[in-house]
């Protein structure tokens, strides 16, 4: 299989689950190549480069019958390898990326020429079936989570002080071309929330390139004294956030699944997602 890595979000996650899913088939751990960028981000043009050669390499000694790729932006790798010795390969559908009517002709074409479209959810099926009809048959196999263990990776106590039982939280990127997760609503709706609870803390965990803008809107609503910006946070500081917090909001409009939400739901959580998409 072939999978995107990127810190553990859920294109990741939905990668490992799929990673663990083929072992339990086959009963052997399935041949993997990882596109990681060495920096935060996206990879370079040599990192590209490096791993379409890689995944040549592996289909034209044929070690592997066919491939599974985890994200429909690397599965393009596959059109780079010569169809004398390309294998059949699955393309693992995460949500807004698929189902976009914008999808440009080279992701539309790895799509069309895969062997298997396997989708997160059966909203995420429905979505991407009728963006683009003509790509073939797509299947649902809706996520789950792997048993929980605990995070081996230190807390941030000097964070974790500051959060308190009447908090809501939301964890998700922040990218100035995916507004849907919902950061914009909760900080427009916030002070109605204070009017009620004025104790109430909104704390925001993650990071991108909107962060600064959201960070500003704050500033400009009057409410940045109950908006917690926490950035990057570890695993373990995230599990003792859930613990902490009272609520888990995040009314998104383009999830194709959503496993915040069953993250959410294992640490007892109540949550506010949207009721227009896969949440």
């Amino acid at each position: 299989m072939v999978t995107r890595k990127q810190g553990g979000d859920g294109v990741a996650y939905a990668g490992l689950l799929l990673e663990r899913a083929l072992e339990r088939i086959f009963a052997a751990p399935p041949d993997v190549l990882e596109l990681a960028p060495a920096v935060s981000g996206r990879p370079t043009s040599r990192e590209q480069t490096r791993f379409a050669f890689r995944l040549l390499m592996a289909q034209a000694v044929r070690r592997t019958g066919w491939w599974m790729f985890n994200h429909v932006g690397i599965a393009r790798a596959q059109a780079l390898v010569p169809r004398l010795v390309r294998r059949p390969y699955g393309v693992l559908l995460c949500g807004i990326e698929a189902w976009d009517a914008s999808l440009s002709d080279g992701r539309k074409r790895t799509l069309r020429d895969a062997s298997l479209r396997l989708a997160i959810s059966d909203y995420t099926a429905s979505r991407v079936a009728s963006a683009h009809p003509d790509i073939g048959r797509v299947v649902a196999c809706p996520l789950a989570l792997l048993p929980h263990t605990p995070a081996a990776t230190s807390l941030e106590y000097t964070l974790l002080d500051r959060i308190h039982d009447q908090s809501v939280l939301i964890v998700g990127r922040m990218s100035s071309s995916e507004r849907y997760k919902g950061h914009d609503e909760l900080l427009e709706c916030w002070s109605t929330v204070l009017s009620q609870v004025p104790d109430a803390q909104l704390v925001v965990a993650g990071q991108g390139d909107d962060l600064t803008r959201l960070r500003g809107k704050a500033e400009a609503l009057g409410i940045a004294h109950s908006v917690l910006f926490l950035g990057y946070v570890t695993d373990g500081t995230l599990e003792a956030l859930r613990e902490r917090v009272a609520v888990f909001a995040m009314p998104s409009r383009g999830e194709g699944f959503g496993l915040v939400y069953l993250e959410a739901m294992r640490a007892s959580l109540a949550c506010v997602g949207g009721s227009g998409d896969g949440a």
